[in-house]
């Protein structure tokens, strides 16, 4: 696997954490519809999360999230379309995130950005 891959499997993990301990279940990871996919997929008591995450280990190009362009943004709608017409809401409220990983020699730093992406 080519170290940009293990850097981001790496940050879903850390995400993951983050999420889970800020009471977020998570429901699937990974989750692939035809050519889009969505890094984490998870819910808490009033939000159904479909979330972006990017990890940098070094910020010489501005945020992670800014690495979220157009097609990314499609995609993740799409996913999001595919799943909630498989699944549906739970009655829940949908929203689209970037979680920021920042994985530095001082430490690791998490940015959850609710709400970054809107159709």
């Amino acid at each position: 696997m080519a170290k940009n891959n293990d850097l981001g499997v790496l940050g879903e993990s850390v995400a993951c954490e983050y999420l889970e301990k800020n009471g977020y279940r998570i429901l699937f990871k990974n989750k692939r519809y035809g050519h889009c996919e969505t890094d984490i997929i998870c819910e808490n008591g009033e939000f159904l999360v479909f979330a972006e995450v990017k990890t940098r280990t070094k910020c010489n190009y501005g945020r992670p999230a800014s690495a979220v362009d157009h097609r990314k943004k499609q995609n993740l709608i799409s996913c999001a379309e595919s799943y909630i017409a498989e699944y549906g809401t739970n009655g829940k409220a949908v929203r689209l995130d970037v979680i920021e990983v920042y994985i530095t020699k001082s430490g690791i730093r998490t940015e959850h950005l609710t709400g970054a992406i809107t159709k």
